[in-house]
């Protein structure tokens, strides 16, 4: 089981480095263009392979942080993914899916009393809380900015940059200062970069209506 735990975290560690570096590209390349793309291709599949990883390895050595900071991630870049590969947010099964995943991953994640897993347990509750809004409202037919499924994007895939960032940090710079600064600076670098993002690309929304079909 040891050597299955080793073999785990090499694939582990460098699946987070593939992600914070192909994240990185693709926040500072011109959004929509190949480099963006091909950095975005990069950071969801490190985001996949640091989740799936994380389960086994907290099976062999149990961690609720490793846990449930997997899952949150996982919630993150899936639907930002999906945001992509479903515009018109009409939702399928496996939106349903990825919203009950960041639903269990928010709700587990206040349970815990730790101050950084309930603040991205209040992110989790705030996202499922306008996915669910969202999908009630096309469902009903009613008008959707056009562009919710870019704020969607941004939104989401920054999510799990903060959360792969903030579980690199909890492992390799807890020291450097106060643990809760540490462990929660890329949330006071993050959000303020997030709320300025979403604001310039998705300026002046149409509204449109969902479409039964």
């Amino acid at each position: 089981m040891e050597t299955l735990h080793q073999s785990m975290l090499v694939v582990h560690i460098l699946s987070g480095a593939a992600a914070l570096i192909g994240g990185a590209l693709a926040m500072t390349a011109r959004k929509g263009g190949g480099t963006h793309r091909i950095a975005g291709r990069v950071f969801f599949y490190g985001m996949l392979g640091v989740s799936f990883t994380a389960v086994p390895m907290t099976l062999i050595h149990p961690s609720t942080f490793l846990l449930l900071i997997a899952g949150f991630s996982l919630y993150q870049v899936l639907n930002g993914e999906r945001a992509l590969r479903n515009k018109a947010q009409r939702p399928q099964w496996k939106d349903w899916t990825i919203t009950a995943l960041g639903a269990i991953s928010g709700v587990a994640m206040l349970t815990t009393g730790n101050v950084v897993l309930m603040v991205f347990g209040g992110i989790a509750a705030v996202n499922v809380t306008v996915d669910l809004r969202t999908y009630v409202s096309v469902l009903r037919g009613r008008r959707v900015p056009g562009n919710t499924w870019l704020r969607k994007h941004i939104g989401h895939m920054m999510g799990g940059y903060i959360a792969a960032s903030t579980a690199f940090l909890v492992q390799n710079a807890s020291g450097l200062g106060p643990w809760w600064l540490v462990w929660l600076a890329p949330t006071f670098i993050g959000v303020p970069l997030l709320v300025m993002w979403t604001r310039r690309f998705t300026r002046r929304p149409p509204a449109v209506t969902a479409q039964n079909g």
